[in-house]
């Protein structure tokens, strides 16, 4: 099983609390692997590496950044994706994630507070106790409840973020602007 970060490699992304989470779980989920796609800003990458040796993680894969038919390969090929950001003003790769029907976790730093209403992942408090106690709840749901999960996320983002819904929205607020005028 895979669970995936998928963001540029920058210390806001949360990616140091991952990893410290991650030394404290990984001996209990032998099942699932730890994937890190991201664009290496100012050599970040470098402090990445050196964290998951000084911490010796086990089944952490560092891979670049992926676009095209790779991106939808990695997010097809995952079970969970975790971003958990220390500030966003949206988070596009919590979007498509959840577009692929992958439960997201995520921080209260983001605007997806809506995550825990709908049910389709959990939104959390930057904190390293809080972050352990969420995966080795997400880690732990059957293949199936992360599943229906992943559906109702998909359908939340057709409802909310889709080309249609969308333009439905921009419609109405054009015809109440251009009412308002004449």
């Amino acid at each position: 099983k895979r669970l995936l970060f998928l963001s540029r490699l920058h210390h806001k992304k949360g990616l140091v609390e991952l990893l410290y989470s991650w030394k404290v779980i990984q001996n209990k989920f032998y099942d699932w692997e730890l994937v890190i796609c991201g664009y290496d800003e100012n050599n970040y990458k470098e402090k990445i590496v050196e964290k998951i040796k000084e911490l010796n993680l086990k089944r952490v894969i560092l891979n670049d950044f992926v676009t095209g038919k790779k991106k939808e390969e990695i997010y097809c090929s995952s079970d969970l994706f975790i971003l958990l950001s220390h500030s966003e003003n949206f988070g596009l790769s919590i979007a498509e994630a959840l577009s692929y029907k992958i439960p997201v976790i995520t921080t209260t730093n983001t605007p997806w507070k809506k995550l825990n209403k709908y049910k389709c992942g959990w939104c959390i408090k930057l904190d390293t106790a809080e972050i352990v106690r969420t995966l080795k709840k997400a880690l732990s749901i059957s293949n199936k409840e992360r599943i229906s999960m992943g559906n109702i996320g998909r359908e939340w983002m057709i409802k909310d973020f889709s080309d249609n819904s969308i333009g439905i929205r921009m419609d109405a607020v054009y015809k109440k602007i251009l009412k308002k005028h004449f």
